[in-house]
């Protein structure tokens, strides 16, 4: 299999080194993005970050389903994921702490999850929980 640079280079496409990362550029005039040069000049206009930072890649593994439901969720707010990463990120920076508060569960807590639990155990359908409930069962 070629690699990126391999089939750059089979194309015409020059490597450029920029701070340490390597781009490739087709061969030609460089032109703004409406396909003119503006002032006169035919060089690439330079992409701005804020505050003209450096980026770094961030690569995660995450179970499909998990991904797929939070782009879903993340859609319907009208972020993207990488978006929602960056603001856990910088509110982590920010706050020096977590986003939001991680608590192994209380002996109250505890006791109520082992009660759903055997509450789930004694009924094989959804059906029969909900018929138990309605003659006044559980108590």
């Amino acid at each position: 299999m070629a690699t990126p640079a391999k089939r750059s280079a089979e194309r015409g496409i020059k490597p450029k080194r920029t701070g340490g990362r390597v781009s490739y550029q087709p061969p030609g005039p460089a032109l703004h993005a409406n396909g003119v040069g503006g002032s006169g000049s035919l060089e690439r206009p330079r992409a701005k970050k804020p505050e003209d930072q450096k980026t770094t890649m961030l690569h995660i593994r995450v179970d499909e389903k998990l991904k797929a439901d939070a782009t879903a969720t993340l859609d319907e707010i009208g972020i993207s994921l990488p978006e929602a990463l960056r603001v856990f990120l910088k509110r982590v920076v920010r706050d020096k702490a977590f986003p939001f508060r991680l608590e192994a569960p209380n002996a109250k807590t505890i006791a109520a999850m082992e009660e759903g639990r055997l509450l789930s155990a004694r009924f094989s359908t959804a059906r029969e929980l909900f018929d138990d409930l309605e003659k006044g069962g559980g108590d």
